[in-house]
């Protein structure tokens, strides 16, 4: 799954800075995990800037039964209950999948998990985007792009 989100403003910074330095690697890469810090916030906090719809009773009742985990099939993925009482995830795994990506002219984070796509679009299930970036998110990477060339 990739999910593109672009500024005029970001690809602005990034192709003046280009022109000037040529290889962008380290501050692509702290990018990448400043991007990946606010995936993993998404979860933590159960959906940003919506909560997500809280899972369904049923889930609920297996996860108590299986010791934090849905499925009994799934417990080597995690077998300890979220903090937030399992909202939004069964068994972390989507979560813990989130991996940053970059090189001398991008950064990315994305995830190998056949299933997020329907988790980020809500296809027949409930809509969950993980892969959200708030304004403070642009914010921190354009002050990040200014830092790093100053």
């Amino acid at each position: 799954m990739q999910i593109e989100i672009r500024t005029e403003e970001l690809d602005r910074l990034v192709n003046q800075f280009q022109k000037k330095l040529g290889d962008l690697t380290p501050v692509m890469r702290d990018s990448a995990n400043m991007m990946q810090s606010s995936v993993q916030q998404n979860f933590g906090e159960g959906g940003r800037p919506d909560k997500w719809p809280d899972l369904a009773e049923s889930t609920k009742r297996r996860k108590i039964k299986h010791k934090g985990t849905a499925y009994p099939m799934l417990v080597f993925s995690v077998n300890v209950p979220s903090s937030r009482g399992g909202r939004g995830y069964r068994t972390k795994k989507l979560r813990q999948s989130i991996h940053p990506r970059w090189g001398k002219d991008w950064a990315k984070v994305a995830t190998n998990v056949d299933y997020a796509v329907y988790h980020q679009e809500g296809y027949g299930v409930p809509k969950r985007s993980f892969m959200v970036w708030q304004t403070q998110d642009i914010r921190n990477i354009q002050d990040l792009f200014g830092r790093y060339f100053r």
